[in-house]
């Protein structure tokens, strides 16, 4: 496995080498599979990963925070890759902990990103609804003015993390006239809220929302709403780019696992892997995985570019690494036959997360026709 993808510098390699033995302990297979066994509303290793520091690897220091670069998130993320980790850190640290930290109120800050990152708390960002696919931009879950109160209304769909989250960054639309996109808090206790877990087919757990007259006030606004666009914005691209670190290291344990298996596998006296048709399938997948590392370490260094700059390499990675995903993930089950389907076999779960990797953030049609849409956009006759 390539040890070196995003461990540039020896505080990564310590990262690393951190990361790897607390997943050799704590993180094997049959760790995992008793640990899903248990249910959607556990939290597992959630506190372990706090006392680690790794709930605020990429936060401010002055929010309590270690300041790390992406490519330290990133390192963390293949390696969660490999291992199948379900604990829903993008929900918590990038998506929801990444809107708090830039654009949240003290209050708020100190109310739940101390939490979260302490471990005591989890977080969750609650911005596509049913009809939506990938088109996040216009919500249709309402906040307005009723009887004299303000409140929330609408429904959201594939809640990342909301199963076991405490309180819900929710993506919403004013109902002025200009519908104006806007970002608010809203604990999961609150009088109107409803949260169905909705386990998905890799393991994590995610939520249906309902807000029926759920009361909001003015602090429950995260940011302002000439903020809400741009920051949602990065904190999705941030999460996709993320996404493929993630996908790498799921990729990677597919091939070694194939690899092995075919090494092993007897057939007429020989070993599966001197067959040279099976050779060049590997020598296929490998190079899609070596093309994926690349583009994703791209994705993962322009989250901090300009806005175009980022979209164009997080939607190129996504493309190739959604590509990559795929191929590898059929390949590796199609060479391992019936045992790469059973549930008792790791190849399964792998396979499975890649399946939900490569759609996450937006699939390979969403990206391409994101990246189309900048092309046109870039070569549009400009007026003199």
């Amino acid at each position: 496995m390539n040890d070196t993808l995003f461990a540039q510098g020896a505080d990564a390699a310590m990262l690393a080498d951190s990361v790897d033995h607390f997943l050799a302990d704590h993180y094997t297979f049959e760790q995992r599979r008793k640990r899903l066994a248990m249910g959607p509303g556990q939290r597992g290793c959630w506190a372990q990963l706090a006392e680690l520091g790794w709930l605020g690897l990429p936060l401010p220091e002055s929010l309590g925070g270690y300041a790390g670069r992406w490519l330290d998130v990133a390192l963390l993320m293949q390696r969660f890759g490999r291992a199948l980790v379900v604990e829903p850190y993008i929900a918590n640290v990038v998506l929801a902990g990444g809107l708090l930290a830039r654009v949240g109120s003290q209050a708020q800050q100190l109310r739940w990103l101390q939490p979260m990152m302490e471990g005591r708390a989890q977080l969750a960002l609650a911005y596509l609804e049913r009809a939506s696919r990938h088109t996040w931009q216009q919500p249709q879950a309402e906040v307005g003015v009723r009887n004299g109160r303000t409140e929330l209304d609408g429904r959201k769909s594939v809640v990342l993390g909301g199963a076991t989250a405490d309180a819900f960054i929710v993506w919403a639309r004013d109902s002025d006239a200009l519908r104006t996109p806007a970002l608010f808090l809203i604990e999961r206790g609150r009088h109107g809220v409803s949260c169905v877990p909705a386990p998905t087919i890799d393991g994590h757990a995610a939520a249906e929302l309902a807000f029926d007259a759920v009361r909001v006030s003015a602090d429950d606004r995260v940011g302002t709403p000439t903020q809400a666009l741009d920051q949602m914005s990065l904190a999705i691209d941030t999460a996709a780019a993320l996404s493929c670190a993630e996908g790498i290291g799921v990729m990677e344990a597919l091939f070694h696992c194939t690899l092995d298996y075919l090494k092993q596998r007897q057939q007429f006296g020989r070993p599966l892997a001197s067959n040279q048709a099976l050779q060049h399938r590997l020598v296929d997948m490998h190079a899609l995985l070596r093309e994926a590392e690349g583009l994703a370490q791209w994705a993962v260094e322009a989250i901090d570019a300009e806005p175009a700059v980022r979209a164009h390499a997080v939607s190129t990675a996504k493309v190739h690494v959604g590509q990559a995903l795929r191929h590898i993930g059929q390949e590796a089950v199609q060479l391992h036959g019936a045992i790469g389907t059973t549930d008792e076999y790791p190849l399964s779960h792998h396979f499975k997360r890649a399946t939900a990797l490569s759609l996450l953030f937006g699939d390979v049609d969403h990206h391409r026709a994101r990246l189309g849409q900048a092309m046109r956009n870039d070569h549009r006759p400009r007026a003199a």
